[in-house]
């Protein structure tokens, strides 16, 4: 995501108080890279939740929210919860579906599209009744990210998506790149590509 040209880290800074050179927050204390491994709820009143860290550090307090996306929560909630959680709110985390968005950004040396911040592809309704056959992820769109004048980001989600993260780089330099010539001439200045896919184990998982 972009925040106009500075950024998306511009958008905690106005919530941190701590844009253009703010004090920030007295009570605030923000560990970055910090990976919790554990979290040990109390049994009985007036004991303090501990949160352990990968690091070793062992946090304390007297209530704690979680906000893993539910990726992460599905993958680890048998693990990072001591007492395991009860069975009723184990079955909830089962139960919930996960959506799947893949982005890939990609920078070309010049700008060949036309004037625009968004772009469908098979814009007809025979153009994509035909793609679906066997490429359906090809009738998602493309969008331009703000404060770049030579990159495209192509979106992909649900099951097309998920299809995406399998095959990207084979069916995205095979199709994704021959629907660009929809467009207009041949693309061939292909100067960079970065691949986003929160299906990946760990953090990236939403």
């Amino acid at each position: 995501m972009s925040w106009h040209r500075n950024g998306y880290k511009t958008f905690f800074e106005l919530l941190l108080n701590t844009y253009k050179g703010g004090p920030g927050l007295a009570n605030l204390n923000i560990k970055l890279n910090t990976e919790v491994t554990k979290i040990t709820w109390p049994q009985k009143p007036l004991t303090p939740v501990e949160v352990t860290c990968k690091n070793g550090e062992v946090y304390r307090a007297n209530n704690v929210i979680v906000t893993v996306s539910i990726g992460v929560l599905k993958e680890r909630y048998m693990t990072l919860f001591v007492p395991s959680l009860p069975e009723e709110k184990a079955l909830a985390i089962q139960r919930l579906s996960m959506g799947v968005v893949d982005k890939v950004v990609i920078s070309y040396l010049n700008k060949w599209w036309p004037n625009s911040n968004v772009y469908w592809f098979n814009q007809t309704k025979q153009e994509r009744d035909r793609a679906v056959k066997d490429n359906g992820w090809v009738t998602y769109f493309a969008s331009v990210p703000f404060g770049s004048g030579n990159t495209i980001t192509l979106w992909y989600s649900g099951d097309a998506a998920k299809l995406v993260s399998i095959v990207f780089f084979l069916f995205l330099y095979q199709r994704g790149f021959m629907d660009f010539n929809n467009f207009g001439p041949i693309i061939n200045h292909l100067t960079y590509i970065i691949y986003s896919d929160n299906s990946i184990s760990g953090f990236k998982l939403n």
